[in-house]
């Protein structure tokens, strides 16, 4: 089984890896701002302790556009 890397790593690391990897961030950043998520009504979340805790069950959200009517 192959190991992804995908800017290369060593000295044969691509040169743009952290322009790419802010420029990622700032453009998620800018699009997650045009949405608002909710937690659907009636669940009952509680966290499961692990290595890092998580939701039991998983959540189901909503995802409304900002400005949009609920």
């Amino acid at each position: 089984m192959g190991l992804y890397f995908p800017f290369g790593a060593g000295p044969h690391q691509c040169i743009g890896n952290e322009l790419a990897l802010m420029e990622s961030q700032l453009i998620l950043s800018m699009r997650a701002q045009r949405y608002r998520l909710e937690l659907e009504p009636g669940q009952n979340i509680r966290p499961r302790p692990a290595i890092a805790l998580a939701p039991n069950p998983s959540p189901r959200m909503r995802v409304t556009p900002v400005g949009a009517a609920s």
